[in-house]
Parts: C-alpha cells; sequence; structure tokens
C-alpha cells in the first residue's frame, strides 16, 4: 500500500488543505469486445460514497463498445484516470534518497489547518516528519520480528528473508519514506500499522457516555470486497493510526488504470506484483526460521555460502585441465540412458561434460551444480540428457522389484478437512529422482515443458510415440498439440493446475477443435486406472525388455570401454615397446660380449692344456730316464741328485701348469653361463617385443577407427568433439530410456488402485492442499512426478505449488535462465529439493529489480548483510557459478561496469548451433569475447530472401514510437511474409509503446490480405524481456526513438542486444536511426556487421 497525494480533480469533493493520501489499488475489470473478440482488462477508479458502486466492480467504468459508441475509456479519455505515473515517480525519487534520509523537523512546526496554499505545502513536507515518526515506530517492531526468525547464523540467511523486492511501504511523497522492510517483515509492518491504537477523541458514534476516550481500533478490510464508503474509511483510519489526519486531511482515493487485451477463451493472466510487494515473501520468511535451526539441506547452504569462505584452489578451469574432463567424458561415465535424438547429432564435449559431471558428482549425493550457457548452445539438450538418466536410475530400481506392489511401503490415513482418505506411500529407494524445472517466468516454464514432450523432441527413427505409447493422448490433450508422451508438465498457476487436472487426470478438458466442433470426451488416467481400460505391457514383460535393454547398454559400454583403454594406453604400450626394443638392443650387445668371453676363456683353457700337456710329457720322460745304480755309483751318486732335482723342477712346472688350466676351465665355464643367461634374457625380451608389437598394432588399428581427439587439437576442435560417439551406443543408449518409460507406465498400470489413491490426492493438492498433512502432499508429489517426471513452474508459484514440502523433499530442481532470476528467487526450490542445477546466461536478461539500490542498501545496513545478496548485484546464475568446481576462469572485468560478476563461472557450454553469420560475431564480440563461443551452426544450403541488414530510418518520436519505423516494419515483415510462415518471423523492441504499435500495425496490414488462412496468423512482437528463449528464422529489432537516456538504457550493458541478435537463426534486421544508434556500445558492433538501406 501506498500513500498518495490526490489530483483536485479526482478527489470527489472539496477540500480545505492539502490532500496528501491516497489508497494504490489494483482492480481489475473485465469487458467482451465485440468486434475484436477480445476482452479488455482494465482498473478504473472507485466512485465516491453513496452511489451504488462498489469499487473496482464493472458497472462503475464499463461502456458498452459498438460500431457508433465510443470505445472502452483508456489513456486520454476523460473518464480514465492517469496521474499516477507521476506519484510512482515522486514514491521512487523517495526510495532513492532512503540512504541519506534529511534531518526531520520538529513536529511543533506543524501549521494549523486553513493556510495559505504555500504554508499547506510547508504542512505536506513538515507531514512527512509526523508520518515517520509514527511508521518508524512500527517498521522497528516489524524489522525486529523479521530479525528473530532469521537469526545470524548463516552467511546470507537475512537477505533471503529480505527478498527480491522490498514489501509494502508507507510514506508521503513530500519527503523521504521512511519504514520500509523486507520480506517477510512486510506483512507485519502493515498489521502493526493498521491495528495501531491510541488515545484520541473518539469518533462521535463510539464515544462512551461518561465522554471519556477509549482506544479506537483501526477496522480491518478484506480487499477484494471494499467498496468506496470503506476505502474511505481506511484512508481516514490510517491516517488517524499515524496521527496525522489534523495535517493531512486525506480527501480522496487514488487509483491506478491499466488495460489488458486478451482472448475471451483464454486464461486471465494474473497480475504482476507491484513494485513493493514479494510473492515469495512469506517463504522465504519460513525458510530464514529453518535456516537459524540448523534444518536446512545442503543445495541451499553450499548456495548461500559467503564469497570470502570458498575454496578457490578446489576449482578446476576446464581450458587448463583437458586430462579431468577427458576422464569424465570416457565411455563408463556416460549415464546409462540418453535422450531419443538423432544418432548422428552426439553431445558436443562441454555438453557431455555437463551431463556426466552432474549424474557423477551429485546422483548419489545432494549439492549442485552451474552449467553456464550462452544462447544456442543445447541448454534445453542438456537437460533432456540428464532427464533420460534419471528416468533411467529409477527404473533401474523398478526392476528389482519381482511384482510393482512391491514399490509401496504403506497407505497413510489422513483427514483432509471433509473425510478421511488414504494415500499409498512409495518405497523410498523410488522416490529422490523427481525434476523440478523452475523459471522467471509462465512463457518460459511452459516452452521448457511443452518441448519436452513435443512430438519434435524425439527422432524419427525411433518411433517412440507407438512404441513407447507413454499416455501420449493424454500429453496431447494437455500442450493442445502433437506429443510423444506425458513426461512433462506445467504446473503452478490456478490456470495450468485446473487444466493438467482436467485434461491429464480427469479427461473432461481436452482443447475444442478449430471450426466450433464440441471437445472429443477423453478417458482421464483416474478413470482409465479405475476402469483398467489402459493398454501397455504387463509388468514381467516390460521388465524383461528393460533388462535387455541394460543387458545390450552394458555390452556395448564394455566395448567402448576396451576401446577407450586402448586409446589411453597407447601412449604408454608406444612408449614401453620403444623401450623394449631398446633393451632388446642392448641385450643383443651384451650376448656378442659374452660370447667374445667365452671364447677368449676357452683359447686360453686350451693353451693352458697344451701347457699342462707338455709339463706332464716333460716329467714322464725325465722318470723314464732316471739314471742306474751303476751310473749312479759311478758318479759318486751325482747323477742321481741332478735327476732328483730335475724332477722336482718338473713336477712344479706341471702343477702350475694344472692350475692354470683349472682356473681356464673355471672361466670358461663361467663364460659358457654368462653367454647362457644373456642369450636367455635376449630371447625373454625378444618375445616380448613381439608380444608388444603385436598389442601395439592392433591398438594402432583400434585408434585409427577410433573417434579419439588429436593431441594437438586447438580449443575449437576440442570443443567440437563428440566425445566416444558410437551410433549404435547412443541408440541403445536412447532405447534404454524408451524402454525405462515403458516400465514406469507398467508400474503405474499395475497397481491402479494404489495409483488412483495417489494421483487423486495430487489433483486435491493442486486444487490447494488445505488441511492436509505435509506427509500425504508430498506422497502425493512423489507419485505424481513417477507418473509425470518433469514439472515445471516459476519462482513465484514454486512456494504455492509446494506448499507443505518440506526440506529436501524432493529429488533435483533445475534452474532454466538462471541468469535472469534475483539470487533470492531460487531460495524455496533449494529449500525443497536436494539437488539442483543452475543453468543459465548472466549475458542474456538480469534480474528485473524495480526496488532502487540505495532502498536495498539501507535494507541490508539494517540486517547487517553484505551487499553481496543485494537482489540487482548479482543472479542466481553467478551465486551458483562461484561455487562449481569445474568451470573456467575469465579475464577481469571493467572494474566501473554497473554489474559486478565473478571471474569464475561454471562449467560452460561453448558451441553455438543456432545463428548464422553475421549474427554470431556480433553476440561473440559484444558479449562473449572473454570466452568466445565456438561456431557450429550448419551449414545452410538455401539462400535466405532477405540478407542481415540495418534499415536506417529517421523521423519524429512519439513517446518511443517512429511511425516511419513502423512503415518500414511493415514493408519489411510483408516481405518475410511472402516467403516464410508466420512462425519464422519474430518483431522486438526495447519500447512497450513501440510494441503496441507494431503489433496493430501488423494487424491491420493482415487483415488486407487477400489469402483469409493468413488474415487470422499473426506476427509475434514483443518487448526484449519478453523473448528469452524464443528463436525464428527472421528477426526484426525496431529501436524507436524517444531522448536520449532510454537510447543509454539499451545499452548499458550489452544483454538487450545479445538478447535481440540471437535470436535469430538465418536473418537479422535492425530498423531504427542509424547514425543516432550507431553511435552507442553494442549497436556500434552490430552497425559495423550488417549492411546499410
Amino acid at each position: 500500500m501506498v500513500l498518495h497525494r490526490l489530483p483536485r480533480s479526482v478527489r470527489g469533493r472539496p477540500s480545505g488543505g492539502p490532500a496528501l493520501f491516497g489508497v494504490r489499488s489494483r482492480v481489475a475489470l473485465h469487458r467482451r469486445h465485440p468486434r475484436a473478440g477480445r476482452h479488455v482488462r482494465g482498473h478504473g477508479f472507485c466512485r465516491r460514497p453513496g452511489r451504488g458502486h462498489r469499487a473496482g466492480h464493472p458497472g462503475a467504468v464499463q461502456r458498452r463498445v459498438g460500431h457508433r459508441q465510443a470505445p472502452f475509456p483508456g489513456p486520454g479519455s476523460a473518464q480514465w484516470l492517469d496521474g499516477l505515473a507521476r506519484e510512482q515517480g515522486a514514491l521512487r525519487r523517495a526510495l532513492t534518497g532512503l540512504s541519506n534520509p534529511p534531518v526531520v523537523p520538529p513536529a511543533s512546526a506543524v501549521p494549523p489547518a486553513g493556510d495559505s496554499e504555500q504554508t499547506a505545502r510547508s504542512a505536506a513536507s513538515r507531514a512527512g516528519a509526523a508520518v515517520r515518526t509514527q511508521v518508524t515506530s512500527a517498521a522497528r517492531d516489524a524489522l525486529d520480528e523479521g530479525a528473530k526468525s532469521a537469526g545470524t547464523g548463516v552467511d546470507g540467511i537475512v537477505t533471503a528473508a529480505m527478498g527480491a523486492l522490498v514489501g509494502p511501504m508507507v510514506g508521503t511523497i513530500a519527503g523521504p519514506l521512511i519504514g520500509t522492510i523486507a520480506g517477510g517483515a512486510a506483512g507485519k509492518f502493515v498489521e502493526k500499522v493498521l491495528t495501531a491504537r491510541r488515545a484520541a477523541e473518539p469518533r462521535g458514534d463510539t464515544a462512551p457516555a461518561g465522554g471519556s476516550a477509549v482506544p479506537t481500533p483501526v477496522h480491518r478490510v478484506t480487499m477484494h470486497d471494499l467498496t468506496a464508503t470503506e476505502l474511505t474509511e481506511l484512508v481516514g483510519d490510517l491516517s488517524a493510526a499515524l496521527g496525522t489526519a489534523d495535517v493531512l486531511r486525506p480527501a480522496g482515493i487514488r487509483v491506478e488504470c491499466w488495460q489488458r487485451r486478451r482472448r475471451p477463451d483464454s486464461p486471465a493472466r494474473p497480475l504482476e506484483a507491484p513494485m513493493l510487494n514479494s510473492m515469495i515473501a512469506d517463504d522465504l520468511d519460513g525458510i530464514a526460521a529453518l535456516l537459524s535451526d540448523g534444518g536446512a539441506g545442503r543445495a541451499l547452504r553450499d548456495y548461500l555460502t559467503a564469497d570470502a569462505h570458498i575454496d578457490d584452489k578446489r576449482r578446476r578451469d576446464v581450458q587448463d585441465h583437458r586430462d579431468e574432463v577427458l576422464k569424465l567424458v570416457a565411455p563408463d561415465c556416460k549415464p546409462a540412458g540418453r535422450w531419443p535424438t538423432e544418432t548422428d547429432r552426439p553431445l558436443a564435449m562441454a555438453q557431455q561434460f555437463a551431463v556426466d559431471a552432474i549424474h557423477a558428482e551429485l546422483s548419489n549425493s545432494s549439492g549442485l551444480f552451474a552449467v553456464n550457457g550462452p544462447p544456442g548452445t543445447g541448454k534445453t539438450t542438456l537437460i533432456r540428457d540428464l532427464i533420460a538418466a534419471l528416468v533411467v536410475d529409477r527404473a533401474k530400481v523398478l526392476a528389482t522389484l519381482e511384482r510393482p506392489s512391491d514399490g509401496f511401503g504403506g497407505v497413510l490415513t489422513y483427514d483432509d478437512g471433509e473425510k478421511l482418505r488414504e494415500v499409498d506411500l512409495l518405497r523410498s529407494e523410488l522416490t529422490g529422482f523427481e525434476v523440478v524445472v523452475a523459471t522467471n517466468g509462465n512463457d518460459a516454464a511452459k516452452n521448457i515443458t511443452h518441448e519436452i514432450p513435443g512430438a519434435k523432441a524425439v527422432a524419427a527413427e525411433f518411433d517412440a510415440r507407438d512404441r513407447c505409447d507413454y499416455f501420449a493422448e493424454l500429453a496431447d490433450d494437455l500442450l493442445e498439440g502433437p506429443s510423444w508422451g506425458l513426461v512433462a508438465a506445467a504446473l503452478g498457476n490456478r490456470s495450468n493446475n485446473r487444466a493438467f487436472t482436467s485434461r491429464v487426470l480427469h479427461g473432461d478438458g481436452a482443447p475444442r477443435p478449430k471450426g466450433g466442433a464440441p471437445a472429443p470426451r477423453r478417458v482421464g488416467l483416474l478413470d482409465r486406472l479405475t476402469t483398467g481400460s489402459a493398454s501397455g505391457p504387463s509388468w514381467s514383460e516390460a521388465r524383461r525388455r528393460f533388462r535387455a535393454a541394460c543387458d545390450e547398454v552394458a555390452r556395448r559400454t564394455e566395448a567402448q570401454t576396451a576401446v577407450a583403454a586402448a586409446v589411453s594406453a597407447l601412449p604408454e604400450l608406444r612408449d614401453t615397446t620403444t623401450s623394449v626394443e631398446g633393451e632388446l638392443r642392448a641385450q643383443g650387445e651384451t650376448v656378442a660380449a659374452r660370447r667374445g668371453e667365452e671364447r677368449t676363456a676357452a683359447d686360453q683353457a686350451s693353451r693352458l692344456r697344451a701347457r699342462l700337456d707338455d709339463a706332464t710329457a716333460d716329467l714322464d720322460r725325465h722318470g723314464a730316464g732316471k739314471p742306474g745304480f751303476w751310473d749312479s755309483l759311478v758318479s759318486m751318486w751325482a747323477v742321481r741328485r741332478s735327476w732328483y732335482a730335475d724332477g722336482v723342477e718338473l713336477r712344479g712346472r706341471q702343477r702350475t701348469a694344472r692350475e692354470q688350466w683349472e682356473a681356464a676351465e673355471t672361466g670358461l665355464d663361467a663364460a659358457r653361463a654368462a653367454t647362457a643367461q644373456a642369450e636367455q634374457q635376449l630371447a625373454r625380451l625378444d618375445r616380448k617385443h613381439a608380444t608388444m608389437r603385436g598389442d601395439l598394432a592392433r591398438a594402432e588399428e583400434i585408434v585409427r577407427t577410433a573417434p579419439t581427439l588429436p593431441p594437438d587439437a586447438d580449443d575449437a576442435e576440442f570443443e567440437m568433439t563428440a566425445p566416444w560417439a558410437d551410433p549404435e551406443l547412443d541408440r541403445a543408449r536412447s532405447e534404454l530410456f524408451l524402454a525405462a518409460l515403458t516400465l514406469h507406465k507398467a508400474f503405474v498400470l499395475g497397481t491402479p488402485t494404489r495409483f488412483r489413491r495417489i494421483l487423486a490426492t495430487a489433483g486435491r493438492v493442486l486444487a490447494g492442499p488445505g488441511g492436509m498433512p505435509p506427509a500425504a502432499v508430498l506422497a502425493a508429489w512423489q507419485g505424481l512426478f513417477l507418473t509425470v517426471p518433469v514439472v515445471s513452474t516459476t519462482f513465484a508459484s514454486l512456494p504455492r505449488l509446494f506448499d507443505r514440502v518440506d526440506v529436501d523433499a524432493l529429488g533435483w530442481l533445475v534452474v532454466d535462465e538462471a541468469g535472469q532470476a534475483t539470487v533470492q528467487s531460487v531460495v524455496g526450490g533449494l529449500s525443497r529439493c536436494r539437488r539442483a542445477v543452475i543453468i543459465g546466461d548472466p549475458m542474456q536478461l538480469e534480474p528485473i529489480v524495480t526496488t532502487p539500490r540505495p532502498a536495498q542498501r539501507a535494507l541490508a545496513r539494517h540486517f547487517a548483510v553484505d551487499e553481496q545478496w543485494l537482489p540487482d548485484a548479482r543472479s542466481a546464475q553467478t551465486a551458483a557459478d562461484r561455487l562449481n568446481r569445474f568451470g573456467r576462469r575469465l579475464p577481469p572485468r571493467d572494474p566501473t561496469a554497473a554489474r559486478a560478476i565473478d571471474d569464475w563461472i561454471g562449467a560452460p557450454l561453448r558451441v553455438h548451433r543456432r545463428c548464422d553469420r553475421p549474427m554470431f560475431d556480433i553476440a561473440n564480440k559484444i558479449a562473449y569475447g572473454h570466452a568466445p563461443m565456438v561456431f557450429g551452426t550448419p551449414q545452410r544450403n538455401e539462400e535466405f530472401p532477405l540478407p542481415s541488414v540495418w534499415f536506417d530510418v529517421r523521423g519524429q518520436a512519439r513517446g518511443h514510437v517512429v511511425e516511419e519505423e513502423i512503415d518500414m516494419l511493415a514493408d519489411v515483415v510483408a516481405k518475410l511474409r511472402r516467403e516464410l510462415p508466420v512462425s519464422g518471423i519474430r518483431v522486438v523492441t526495447p519500447f512497450t509503446d513501440v510494441r503496441r504499435a507494431a503489433a496493430g500495425r501488423l494487424r491491420r496490414d493482415a487483415k488486407r490480405l487477400e489469402d483469409e488462412s493468413m488474415k487470422e496468423e499473426l506476427v509475434k512482437v514483443g518487448t526484449l524481456h519478453s523473448v528469452q528463449g524464443i528463436e525464428a528464422e527472421a528477426v526484426v529489432l525496431v529501436l524507436g526513438g524517444g531522448p536520449e537516456g532510454a537510447r543509454r538504457w539499451v545499452t548499458s550493458a550489452p544483454n538487450l542486444v545479445n538478447v535481440a541478435v540471437t535470436r535469430a537463426q538465418r536473418c537479422f534486421c535492425v530498423i531504427g536511426d542509424r547514425q543516432a544508434w550507431s553511435a552507442l556500445p553494442y549497436l556500434s558492433t552490430a552497425a559495423d556487421h550488417l549492411g546499410v538501406r
């Protein structure tokens, strides 16, 4: 609620003084437009009390629209209220001044009523002091309560409670607004103000007989049922509670007005939260209380880690550590399941690495993993492969069950407020595989859950719809188009929940065919479970098929692993073979040396043997010549003495010769042994060499046909590589995923009574859990996720959708487009899920935070929270990137940049496969120069009818609309429509008024077409903030005009230009004043790459 000064023209009664208070109220009005077939949605003013109209009642502002009557009142009409924008501007300026509030003047300075207008303005200024005095007290109490609930034990907790947006705020436009509070404290603040009591003169109808004053409580009212009288009383009561009634004299009510168009058959879009409200504040308040009690899960605790506590040493830069990347993309590291896309289009290196790393790090654990994905790099492809992996993982558990009934662990009886009901509980082993995809907006949530089950999401070669038939007919009704299976659903808001309940569970909400024919009667899933009319394989057959598919994947994976082992071992094998060859040569030389030594020893022994023989012969001859007796006698025994002496000498000579010969024989034996040993070693080395040569030859043959990466591959070649791409293995993995879905269907149909109770409970949960206990709510969700593996929702809807779901109760949170999410918006999902995969690109759309930075800082100072957690200081993507082990370190960015981005990003996806040149080159230069994308868009053979070009158009702007640009747009679209279907053309612009003007012109032009079928097909026009995640063959950017500040806003960062350029697949056209726009950053790069017309 915001109090404003009211223009005198709408106050409803004369005023004797300044009227500073109004109530900002939003009341939806609907009126069918008879000509255009649309509903016009507007917000009108409240008439004076006593007119018989309730505030916002259609009767207060409706006007019949006909051929001769004025159009529905809108801007510019005398019956249309305006001016609130000026008041909002004043409010924003007051918010901006929060960081440096001026000195509050004393309350005694308030002048009496009836002074001059100048004095009245002075009174308005002083009124701010009176308001601040009262409001600050209430705010302080509320802040204290919020701080108590948050605690101080975990970094960033209070910031989560603070929320992405500030809560309701009270103040005046006369001075700075004091009393801002955040998140969960917001409600406490307003409650404190609206229930304030003060001792004052009571109103005449409440004064007691004795005339003594009694506290008069302020009336609480239900805003949806407020009459004009009640609104007037609320303003009076509020000013009385604040003690400012005498000064401010509230005299009227200000109501914001606007129009919305919608088709009569489409649901009403929910109102956007005002600038000072948050749809997740209550959820954050409860989570903060859990955190203070230590009850949060690991994913959320990790996410809230302060920058100072992050361990940089555990980080692995994927560019510098290719070895770790290659280890994780090995065949035995791939998940068993694969999404059934074309087998000739495998994942690129970074995609496969991300899938494998996520599955390896989180499947059996908890925590979070961040993937940094620029546009066109395959983020959705990555998500689909992760989903396939998780479905197969759960199917492996199902396959262990002998009977489907073995998958349940009991029955829970609960009271839902109407009667006692029962819901069956799945065994814990079958839980933890739930996948919640959360995004910032409903369109993004629908996009991903429409794409996943859409017929184009699977390759024709698998014939998934007929072979698997995973409740495809129900998926057709839910998607309002062809599908292949009920594998995902968009839930969260009432419209989505109702569509799922009616079309899938009950079968009574099938979309009406074109031509006005009645919608066909479908048999919903609940009825199919009741009657047993659903067809599908038996449990035993589905289980047999799944196990056979598992065996096939295991066999092919083992073969690929052997190839990988050979490839991995080849360098070492080559080195070892070379080493053995060297040893063999050396051993051959040794053998030759030993043989030479043996010959030398043999020669020596032979010579010594001959010498011994000679000595022996000499000794024998000496013995034969022994002198006789007479000769000895004649010589007086001299001859005999000489003979004896010669014999001694000869025997000594013989002994020496024998010893030498024996020593030579010993040496010869040693030489012979050494030679034999050397020859044996040589033989062993020879055999080893022969074996290794064979192994090397076989390994080289394997490697020659294997999809290996060249050792000297550059960065682009490395990223473009599809690691271990084997079409047959990929086919087997996809077949396994389809078999897993068939097993899931057999499990559901095999226990019809149990699943009917589960899904009926899920339907009641979607309608609003009411008094249902958390255990029953969780059982319903777990059964629903087993039936429909993926549910998408928005951050705003998630707390309501998963109300009463406890901490870490669900399995997986996948945050898509996380660069667009505030750091606080993902907290609710992180609290409820054990594992989180954060995927996004900080260089696309940034978080939209309407609260000015000074107000955020003031709140942060109050809660003693570091400014790193301010909602616009970082996105959910950059917060998660900090924590990733695998990522890439970026060069330092401009320290003066408006948004600080860490120099570490999560696992990056690099190969871009969407845009042709020059769009790819423009985006790469303006947004990804620090970590360039790799161009991987397939070559297109046909020529596009219109080249990428800048249409230089100049003219006078009305607002941001330049009529000459709208005329040029009409010509460009007319040419494109002659060559392309409407779905292939997209018009984007930075400004809302340009969008309206462009859409109106194209709508009028379409009505003049001769082809009746083309009149109903309109080219979609959107602002840049509404087209992220969308792509088209041709994109036309209409820049518009207006003040220089508006142009600077568009080019203050590369994000908006990057979004525009990367929507275009084949053609990107710019319409605008080239001289004015090309002088600005980022668009100057576009101008350099585009021709001019």
